[in-house]
């Protein structure tokens, strides 16, 4: 598995968005981190919000800080030194950019995936390669998990995106936040 060529700042602030759930968890595994406290926070955050749903710092510093690495203190002063970065806030815009690079370092790892277990298949050259093939090209659906937002893709019929659009007042928008709450 190939790590995020990304640097640590970049990597936390990942982390800070897949801490907020502003991000599809599948987009970011724990083994693409190099950073070993980095994978830890990871697999934290993923299994709070997993049994949890909404989690908060204090669970996620207090769950990490029990676990048996961070006895040693060196490991704990490193980990208490990169957790206030993961909890920054960060701009729209910047998550933007960020998942978007996520989404595709993650589905480039499909690829690489699926690219390496059709090499495998081939080299044995069993009486079933082609059945194995064939199931895999079958199943080989990249973007499985890796969707980004509902998007477009929200209501799939022309009916249902018209309906919904007809429930909708018709509200002409400005650039101006407040401006907009108004109208």
């Amino acid at each position: 598995m190939e790590h995020y060529e990304f640097d640590e700042r970049f990597q936390a602030k990942l982390l800070g968005i897949l801490y907020t759930g502003n991000i599809n968890a599948s987009l970011v595994l724990p083994e693409y981190f190099q950073n070993p406290i980095y994978v830890e926070i990871c697999e934290t955050i993923i299994g709070l919000k997993q049994s949890y749903g909404n989690i908060t710092r204090e669970m996620v510093k207090n769950h990490l800080l029990a676990k048996k690495d961070f006895k040693d203190r060196d490991y704990r002063a490193e980990l208490l030194l990169h957790l206030p970065h993961i909890f920054r806030a960060i701009k729209v815009s910047e998550q933007s950019y960020i998942r978007d690079l996520a989404f595709k370092f993650a589905k480039l790892q499909r690829y690489k995936d699926f690219l390496r277990k059709s090499y495998s298949i081939i080299q044995e050259e069993n009486a079933d390669t082609l059945e194995q093939l064939d199931d895999l090209f079958s199943h080989a659906d990249f973007d499985t998990g890796l969707d980004q937002d509902i998007g477009h893709f929200y209501f799939s019929g022309l009916q249902e995106r018209l309906q919904e659009r007809g429930k909708q007042a018709d509200i002409i928008r400005s650039t101006i936040a407040p401006l907009d709450v108004c109208l």
